[in-house]
């Protein structure tokens, strides 16, 4: 697994996209917008699938990872959009996806920069990551705000009923 690692350091930032989209599909689902999520999924889907045709060729393994990751992007950017053109610029679900994308940030690049510079182990490294992700959200008090999680919850029980 020696080799795999450089790919592992790469790869840590799609944590970047799917933390933070983890919450915008969660967000959709409790707006009873399951077609627009599935849609949008199979739309980053084909951007990845037509990105791996032409990125593997061009640069092997490391392809697959930057196809990823636009894909991914893709997704976000387009989950974004429709969020804020159904609930408006000053949702309250904008702030915690700052914030974890902001802790996502920091963990990626500790990764990365830790990975390339010292000779810690990689289980370290995720480690001392984790830990990180961990202390920032604590710092910014929580990922889900109060405001947003009442938000969530009045939207879900509206749909839940018949």
């Amino acid at each position: 697994f020696k080799g795999t690692s450089v790919y592992f350091a790469w790869m840590i930032f799609y944590c970047l996209f799917d933390f933070p989209l983890s919450l915008l599909n969660c967000s959709l689902m409790c707006l009873d917008k399951h077609r627009i999520n599935t849609l949008i999924s199979c739309l980053a889907s084909v951007v990845n699938l037509g990105l791996n045709l032409v990125f593997i060729t061009r640069f092997g393994v490391i392809g697959v990872i930057w196809a990823t990751l636009i894909a991914k992007a893709s997704d976000l950017l387009l989950t974004s959009w429709y969020l804020r053109k159904v609930l408006g610029q000053s949702s309250v679900i904008w702030t915690s996806v700052f914030k974890s994308v902001l802790a996502t940030g920091v963990m990626a690049a500790m990764v990365y920069w830790l990975h390339a510079r010292t000779s810690i182990p990689l289980f370290g490294i995720i480690v001392l990551a984790i830990l990180s992700y961990g202390f920032l959200l604590r710092m910014m008090k929580e990922t889900v705000s109060q405001e947003l999680y009442y938000f969530l919850k009045k939207r879900l029980m509206r749909s839940s009923q018949f």
